[in-house]
């Protein structure tokens, strides 16, 4: 039995990603500032904290580990980045750091917003992409991914990167897809800024799971990114369209232009690299991720 550590083991990401591992027979260890009752082994542990760490590792021997743990808020990020890059920046070197000592491997759990908020080349590849962080958030990924790729090259780190496109599903908050859910559930009008034409993946939560499953389980994710999402773009009215439907509520769509200095998003990844090496194949579609979250 692998025993699986996930860091930022109370957040959406983590909360699933635990419940499925536990269920495939995994020993799965959560660590985070948080608790949650899920009955798994679960420790407090801030990863900023390099000597409690270095316990956990001691104590627990991960055979590997999943790195959720981040702060999130891109508009916090800009406006105090501190807290961002104590997490997720200095808070990854010391996973990595315990990684090596102790002999884990590792998947670094990244962003698509190290792209920017509309990459050149779509559907972006691994292999075509270049970094436009527009946040404190995105730079500190950017800063955890050079990191992860400097203990590969010099420490022999086994370790894995994803890149993960808009996740929704059953608790997920903060994204627009779940603020978008919430207006409909209340019967509130919905308003699409830049006429809806944002262009984006988004992914049920249970196929990441998947995707960390196979990587867990195959050699050949080791050294290598891969980029994470549904493999079906679609443009936020078309998610609004679906997000009344499924609430059943009588909300309406208004469509306005953008706001002063807005952009229209567009960001989708291609995941044939996932699917050629891992096997990777979303098996929950997008409309019914959208349903999922909907009802909760």
């Amino acid at each position: 039995m692998k025993r699986v550590l996930i860091t930022g083991s109370s957040g959406f990401v983590g909360k699933h990603l635990s419940k499925y591992l536990s269920d495939r027979g995994y020993k799965v260890i959560g660590i985070d500032v948080t608790e949650w009752d899920l009955e798994l082994e679960f420790h407090k542990c801030d990863i900023t904290d390099k000597e409690a760490l270095e316990r956990r590792f001691s104590e627990d021997r991960p055979d590997y580990v999943v790195h959720l743990a981040a702060l999130c808020n891109a508009k916090e990020s800009n406006r105090n980045p501190y807290p961002t890059f104590m997490v997720n920046s200095f808070g990854t070197l010391n996973v990595l750091e315990c990684c090596t000592k102790f002999g884990a491997s590792l998947l670094l759990m990244s962003s698509a917003a190290v792209l920017g908020n509309s990459p050149e080349r779509l559907p972006v590849t691994e292999e075509n992409w270049k970094y436009d962080p527009q946040s404190g958030y995105a730079y500190s990924k950017v800063i955890a991914e050079y990191m992860v790729r400097h203990y590969i090259e010099h420490k022999g780190l086994r370790a894995t990167i994803f890149r993960s496109w808009d996740l929704i599903g059953q608790g997920c908050v903060g994204t627009i897809v779940n603020l978008l859910a919430d207006r409909a559930m209340r019967g509130e009008r919905i308003t699409l800024y830049c006429y809806g034409k944002q262009i984006m993946d988004v992914n049920y939560v249970g196929n990441l799971c998947q995707a960390v499953e196979a990587a867990i389980e195959s050699e050949k994710s080791l050294g290598e990114m891969f980029h994470i999402g549904s493999g079906r773009p679609v443009d936020l009215k078309w998610i609004a369209e679906k997000l009344v439907d499924y609430a059943h509520s009588g909300s309406e769509t208004k469509l306005a232009p953008p706001r002063e200095g807005e952009v229209i998003v567009k960001s989708y990844p291609s995941i044939e690299k996932a699917r050629r090496v891992l096997g990777y194949n979303p098996e929950v579609s997008v409309e019914e991720a959208i349903r999922r979250t909907v009802e909760g």
